[in-house]
């Protein structure tokens, strides 16, 4: 046990997050009364990521690796024992927002300014019991959780409609910062962001079997635009022992790690272990019009046990790679050499470069930033936890080395990476009847570039605002060129309203997993024959012109074209692509497309437009 976290909360009086009992407060301050009461209900403490050789609690208000319930370190390895490598580990995000560029902090450390559940129109919502960890395991398909999956809450379901299940074990849980009065460990205004977190783990032998896998799904559902944003991924490791730690990071595997300073640990002996946290992935930003690449891990800081920030800008300053006070850090912590982001980024295997030296209770946090968020837009971060177990001390950083390229490859596996992102889209019917009653419009999407099994079904709209209609989605190869497509439904009753007579430009758009937004777009004609007005020519017959009077419904293309009656063209009166709505009239002068006047006898025209086709006869006389 971490005494001196423990004694805090007991000092403060505040009682550990469990059935029936209040939130903790920060160890820096006493919170304020809330005006809107918790339901201790809804405060879940207890889901476990348990699939592996790790057990690790998850919570659904932003903290996880912390065991709440005791006040406890909360990541276990071996699981069935009592040695631990992680007292506790959350999210930080902050940003820049406003008129004044006001830093806004949202953590979850020993206490957190997250709040279970959804967002919706810009604020968070009273407690329901269903805002609760969702766990679902490989073959189990009768759990209340999986039958009871909360696909309205935002959970991701596979290509059928299913829970999706990644790995062997899955936990799934939604929060957000938008309480205002739980924001009482920095005290700053709500960003006002939704956090959808996917926990998984493999029941595997060798190294999967000791790697957990976090995704953080981030939505701004604030009216306001974050700029100068980061992310972290905040860590108080107590690796056995917790006085002994040191820390490092891996730039070239984007990890932060701890370890132990001897080969002599208080809980695992002469074979300490070595935990780390890598960046799989961090925002998707775009490096040119439809192009996009992903950021990675831009700063590393530590810190030990109380020299904790105590401020907004302190951590912000923190998650910039900078000093607590906002000075730039220097290689050795040495003026005279270079300014760097990534502290202590030498080789403790090795013994060469810039090393952590003085063991102590660390902290540390991986960074990845900075970027911009728009209200409404959503981003996608990754990050494995690695325990990695060898001989002695040394040896233990090195299986963690080893590992985070493998859990690097499985995420890339089940998520590709992809820089471009757009559909080939193909809409049937390609007409549309407003006085047909069909139930919806079959959309076919082939991507370009990326998996059609990483799209996210829930995030398509078409015609900006219709949402395809609920499991109905199937993955096929209609056109058989070797490319699998996602078929997708869309209700007519939603998008007959935003229809015009006429030539329509339909779009779609959606998102991955991964968070990328991709679109794709295909043309429809719509026609209501109610609205159909006669064609006259006048006069009929001809001797030898005479003109042509049709009205164009909609805006677009009008063809006119007059036919023998053996089916031969004689002449195109009209070929204009954009032809405004209205009454139009053509005169034809009784002569082909070479200039010969044609012969006496019955001709036929033929109109399209956006409306439809219309035929009719008309008579030459000489």
């Amino acid at each position: 046990m971490k005494r001196s976290h423990l004694e805090i909360l007991v000092m403060m009086g505040i009682l550990v997050l469990g059935p029936g009992v209040a939130s903790p407060a920060s160890p820096r301050s006493s919170p304020p009364s809330r005006s809107v009461p918790r339901a201790p209900s809804i405060i879940d403490n207890t889901a476990h990521m348990d699939a592996n050789n790790l057990d690790m609690i998850v919570t659904n208000h932003g903290s996880f690796a912390f065991d709440l319930l005791t006040g406890n370190a909360g990541l276990i390895y071996p699981k069935g024992s009592t040695q631990t490598v992680v007292f506790a580990s959350g999210a930080w995000m902050g940003a820049r927002v406003g008129p004044f560029s006001e830093v806004r902090i949202a953590a979850g450390e020993y206490a957190q300014e997250f709040v279970p559940g959804p967002m919706a129109n810009g604020s968070f919502l009273p407690d329901e019991t269903a805002f609760k960890s969702y766990k679902i395991v490989r073959g189990n398909t009768t759990d209340p959780d999986y039958l009871n999956w909360p696909v309205n809450q935002g959970a991701p379901v596979d290509r059928d409609g299913k829970p999706l299940l990644l790995g062997d074990a899955t936990i799934w849980s939604v929060y957000n910062d938008a309480d205002p009065s739980v924001h009482f460990v920095y005290a700053t205004a709500p960003l006002g962001i939704e956090i959808q977190q996917t926990t998984f783990a493999f029941n595997r032998a060798g190294p999967l079997g000791n790697i957990i896998f976090v995704l953080f799904k981030i939505i701004n559902k604030s009216a306001e635009a974050f700029r100068g944003t980061y992310f972290s991924l905040w860590s108080d490791p107590d690796l056995g022992g917790y006085s002994d730690d040191l820390v490092g990071c891996d730039t070239t595997l984007s990890m932060g790690y701890c370890y132990n300073a001897t080969n002599s640990d208080a809980m695992y002996g002469t074979q300490p272990p070595a935990v780390g946290y890598s960046l799989l992935r961090g925002p998707a930003v775009p490096v040119s019009p439809g192009v996009y690449d992903t950021l990675g891990m831009s700063s590393f800081i530590k810190y030990i046990n109380g020299t904790d920030p105590s401020t907004p800008d302190e951590v912000y300053n923190y998650m910039r790679g900078l000093s607590r006070n906002g000075e730039p850090i220097h290689v050795d912590d040495d003026p005279a050499l270079p300014v760097t982001t990534y502290q202590v980024s030498g080789d403790p295997v090795t013994g060469s470069g810039w090393l952590d030296s003085t063991p102590a209770d660390r902290r540390l946090a991986i960074t990845t930033g900075p970027f911009d968020m728009e209200p409404g837009q959503t981003h996608q971060i990754a990050v494995a936890i690695l325990v990695g177990q060898g001989t002695d001390r040394l040896s233990s950083i090195t299986a963690l080395r080893n590992m985070a390229p493998i859990a690097r490859l499985v995420y890339q596996q089940l998520f590709p990476q992809v820089t471009k992102l757009d559909v080939a889209l193909n809409l049937d019917p390609d007409v549309i009847n407003l006085k047909n009653h069909a139930p919806w419009v079959t959309a076919y999407l082939e991507p370009s570039g990326f998996d059609v099994s990483t799209i996210d079904f829930t995030s398509l709209r078409l015609a900006g605002s219709v949402p395809p209609v609920p499991k109905v989605a199937v993955v096929g190869d209609r056109n058989g060129n070797g490319i699998p497509e996602l078929m997708a439904k869309f209700g007519r009753p939603a998008l007959d309203p935003l229809l015009t007579l006429g030539v329509n430009e339909l779009e779609v758009t959606g998102r991955l997993m991964t968070g990328e937004e991709f679109r794709g777009s295909d043309r429809v004609r719509v026609i209501d024959p109610s609205q159909a007005h006669p064609v006259v020519m006048a006069p009929n017959p001809l001797n030898p012109g005479g003109t042509l009077t049709f009205q164009n419904p909609g805006l677009g293309r009008v063809s006119v074209k007059m036919y023998d009656l053996q089916g031969g063209l004689v002449r195109t009166l009209a070929e204009i692509p954009l032809l405004p709505a209205g009454e139009h009239q053509l005169r034809f002068d009784g002569r082909g497309d070479k200039g010969n006047v044609l012969a006496s006898g019955v001709y036929f025209y033929r109109i399209e437009t956006a409306g439809g086709v219309a035929t009719g006869r008309v008579v030459v006389l000489k």
